[in-house]
């Protein structure tokens, strides 16, 4: 996944339930460097387990780090199974 920061201040993409390598866990200061404005980062993981999981941003900071939280810097990742375990209508995520 290429991330290109074009927010006006730093961050990275952080994730949960997916098996990611530790550069790629994306907590700026312990796992990477956070991606500075106008840059790109490209997340480079197997997408393992299948199942739903979600990713939020984090900033270089406390305040930053709400501030994308509450500006919707968030979502599901969906990892699909290799054979499907069931047969859906509708799929739903919250």
């Amino acid at each position: 996944m290429v991330v290109k920061n074009n927010l006006p201040n730093a961050t990275s993409v952080h994730w949960h339930g997916v098996d990611v390598p530790w550069r790629m866990d994306g907590v700026p200061g312990v796992t990477q460097e956070a991606i500075k404005k106008g840059e790109t980062f490209v997340y480079e993981f197997t997408a393992t387990p299948p199942g739903t999981k979600f990713y939020h941003t984090h900033g270089n900071d406390h305040m930053t780090a709400a501030q994308q939280l509450d500006m919707g810097l968030s979502g599901a990742f969906i990892i699909e199974p290799k054979k499907p375990v069931y047969a859906y209508d509708r799929e739903y995520t919250l």
